[in-house]
């Protein structure tokens, strides 16, 4: 997807029939998304994410809720790793 001539990317978090939204935290601890134009990763948690239909990341965005989980790999040490 594009949005404004850059990349767009949206990550589904639905089940079913897509009308179905998951509690991702029932499932995993975090969701890692991959952005392959921006060479980048998202760490989310997946307590943030329970409810949520769909993720929508655009490239080059400069205020997002989610800006604080680009390659942030310091997250997944907090949660009891090493």
């Amino acid at each position: 997807n594009d949005f404004q001539g850059k990349p767009s990317y949206i990550f589904q978090l639905r089940k079913g029939n897509k009308k179905m939204k998951v509690n991702v935290s029932e499932y995993a601890d975090f969701l890692i998304g991959f952005l392959p134009n921006e060479n980048l990763f998202m760490i989310l948690p997946a307590s943030i994410l329970d409810g949520v239909g769909a993720l929508h990341y655009y490239s080059g965005m400069k205020r997002s809720k989610y800006l604080k989980y680009i390659n942030n790999w310091d997250l997944l040490k907090s949660e009891g790793g090493e």
